[in-house]
């Protein structure tokens, strides 16, 4: 909201991770600080608080905000929030070596970690893009009015 509202220009702005049902729904947007007193962090401290749990339901969230600025010299900006969930699981170990973060660890309804999946197949069911594909319709309307306004009072 405040690059927003200093550029005066509409802003994206997104953050992502993977909840946790035993956790509380934690580590959410800590994902990336999941960490525990003696180092151990990530996917690797995410498999040690699940050693021995049955319940292992997890999923990845990103969370996409888009700032549109108010009328010149106020603070009004409206923010609209866009979700792209993946349900998934904590696997049993790590397995896969494709993608990064979480990839290792978080499986699928098919079996497979994220981290097993080619590109392209990741990228198409990703909670990123799912959050993306879920905002572009009205970040294209945004950005069409956006294009049609005068940029400064003197072009008006």
């Amino acid at each position: 909201v405040a690059f927003c509202r200093a550029s005066s220009e509409i802003t994206v702005a997104d953050d992502s991770g993977i909840e946790v049902a035993a956790l509380g729904w934690a580590p959410g947007a800590r994902s990336a600080r999941f960490t525990s007193d003696d180092g151990l962090g990530g996917p690797d401290l995410l498999l040690a608080r699940l050693a021995g749990r049955e319940d292992r339901r997890a999923r990845m969230i990103c969370w996409l905000a888009l700032a549109e600025p108010g009328p010149a010299r106020t603070d009004a900006t409206t923010v609209e929030l866009f979700a792209g969930v993946v349900e998934g699981t904590v696997a049993l170990e790590r397995r896969g070596v494709g993608g990064f973060g979480y990839d290792p660890v978080f499986e699928l309804p098919d079996g497979r970690t994220t981290a097993e999946l080619p590109e392209a197949e990741k990228d198409a069911l990703s909670h990123r893009g799912r959050a993306v594909r879920a905002a572009m319709p009205r970040l294209r309307e945004l950005l069409s009015a956006h294009a049609r306004m005068p940029a400064t009072a003197e072009d008006a």
